[in-house]
């Protein structure tokens, strides 16, 4: 059992299907592709330095990410509040900015899409269609903005975000 387990970990368990699907998009990868969207995810991660400040934005291969504390505090700045005076953690705070970004923008970040177990931290890996599909990295740098806005709004409201977070179950 255990054995198993790893063994479908390590992508062992591949059935036919999925190996052909793999065969297919390894036989498509074009490197150009790669580099132009790690130039757009470094424009995005400049662009998004500039608004929130130096520091805050780090930089990955792919793009940007902002630490899930970073968020936090940028939050409760925007809401005028102390930390001592809130009940929402870091990542429940990257968790509404995640939904609101996909909600009201169609933005796709790992907060809503990642991998159980993926970081918390808010990180943006832009592909080329995507960016120009939300209209290009000022748009997505100016949803960043509104969306912290809205969730700044809200953080002091427990249902509000129980139900932006985990939507009509919580």
């Amino acid at each position: 059992m255990a054995a198993g387990a790893k063994a479908a970990e390590y992508g062992m368990e591949a059935r036919a299907p999925i190996a052909a699907a793999v065969l297919r998009s390894l036989q498509k990868f074009d490197p150009h592709h790669l580099t132009q969207e790690a130039a757009a995810g470094q424009e995005l991660a400049a662009a998004l330095e500039a608004a929130m400040g130096a520091g805050v934005v780090m930089r990955s291969d792919l793009g940007p990410m902002v630490n899930e504390d970073a968020v936090l505090a940028i939050i409760l700045e925007r809401a005028s509040i102390s930390a001592d005076a809130l009940n929402v953690v870091p990542c429940e705070a990257t968790a509404a900015l995640g939904m609101l970004l996909l909600a009201d923008h169609g933005i796709l970040t790992v907060n809503t899409h990642g991998q159980p177990g993926a970081r918390v931290s808010l990180r943006l890996k832009p592909t080329l269609d995507a960016l120009a599909s939300v209209g290009g990295v000022s748009a997505v740098v100016d949803a960043v903005d509104d969306c912290i806005t809205k969730v700044a709004d809200i953080v002091t409201d427990e249902n509000a975000m129980k139900t932006l977070i985990l939507g009509d179950f919580a």
